[in-house]
């Protein structure tokens, strides 16, 4: 009784650390870009504002940032892009509180559109402003939600290449007419379906125990899972599917793989192993709670329905059929127990009230 108090109180701890750890960081960017909100009114306040002219509050990146993979934010800069008829300036912040104006004549200008190439683009679309040997990257600033990155910079960019501009990108990516996506989703239905058939509806054995090294066990399906989905990734990002897009169907991808890999294991498990089902001696401590007279074996927690139990008295002996496989699995087999289940709620059906 103690020691599974002391299990309650620790759950209820870790779930307790989970919420904050996950809250944490909610907060801390909601500040933060309730922050740059102020820095582009700022900034808009100082600007003169000019005949004819296109105010766009932009995401600023550089070369140096753009390539950096592991950030919070898509840039350390912001700033409000005027579209004026003979001239474009670039009017910028970065989070230190440096300001920065950049002027460009149409008549020179240089522009590219790049679109969202990797996950280095932060989910967002971009165009490059070229000047000389240097590339200024621009983005609408959408906030904290980037779906609408894909319209608002598209906007931004005709204005200045002109409206009858097409790139690639213009549009929401069709996943059914790439090879690579629609593989993918493909392999991502089925792997799915394999989930939920086998680890549902076909497979009769249950897992009631694990081997003692848990870490250890799940070490190398998330080992192969990361590598996979690493693989996955590359696959779609090498035949020219967007990141943005990879990335949500290397997302679904993991998601897909970590529900099969219980099924997964136990298949592998049975196939694997020398020992044959045995039948095991157990007492009833509760209903539907099981204590092993040998003390090696795992406990049970049959989810049967209650009003069977109710005839049989505390410390009841049972025998039921287990089987430890060599990746330490102990898997029940209740098929015999749900014919007995059966039988019994046919002879006492529930009374209705």
């Amino acid at each position: 009784m103690e020691s599974a108090m002391i299990l309650r109180q620790s759950l209820i701890f870790c779930n307790i650390g989970l919420l904050i750890a996950l809250l944490v960081p909610v907060f801390y960017l909601q500040r933060k870009f309730r922050s740059i909100t102020r820095l582009l009114e700022e900034l808009r306040l100082q600007i003169p504002e000019g005949k004819g002219e296109i105010h766009a509050q932009v995401w600023i990146n550089n070369d140096q940032e753009r390539l950096r993979l592991w950030k919070i934010f898509p840039s350390k800069e912001v700033g409000i892009l005027v579209l004026g008829s003979d001239k474009i300036s670039l009017y910028s912040i970065n989070f230190k509180g440096e300001r920065t104006t950049r002027h460009y004549e149409r008549s020179n200008l240089k522009t590219e559109w790049l679109g969202n190439q990797t996950m280095k683009d932060a989910n967002l679309q971009w165009f490059a402003i070229c000047e000389n040997e240097t590339r200024i990257y621009v983005s609408a600033y959408t906030g904290l939600i980037a779906l609408p990155s894909r319209q608002q910079t598209a906007e931004i960019y005709r204005n200045i290449a002109g409206q009858h501009v097409q790139f690639q990108g213009m549009k929401e990516f069709a996943l059914e007419k790439n090879t690579a996506s629609l593989t993918t989703l493909i392999i991502i239905a089925s792997v799915f379906a394999y989930a939920v058939a086998d680890g549902v509806f076909i497979n009769p054995l249950e897992v009631v125990g694990y081997t003692k090294n848990i870490i250890l066990f799940f070490a190398l399906p998330f080992t192969t899972i990361c590598l996979l989905a690493t693989a996955i990734y590359s696959f779609m990002i090498r035949f020219s599917v967007p990141a943005r897009e990879s990335l949500v169907l290397t997302m679904l991808y993991v998601f897909s793989l970590i529900i099969a890999t219980l099924p997964l294991l136990q298949r592998i498990d049975t196939a694997i192993t020398t020992k044959p089902m045995q039948s095991y001696e157990y007492f009833m401590v509760k209903d539907g709670v099981f204590e092993p007279v040998n003390k090696d074996l795992p406990k049970l927690k049959l989810k049967i329905k209650y009003d069977y139990w109710k005839q049989f008295q505390e410390n009841h002996k049972f025998q039921f059929l287990l089987q430890e496989g060599r990746l330490g699995m102990w898997q029940f087999d209740g098929r015999e127990l749900d014919k007995d289940v059966e039988a019994y709620m046919k002879k006492h059906p529930p009374q209705r009230k």
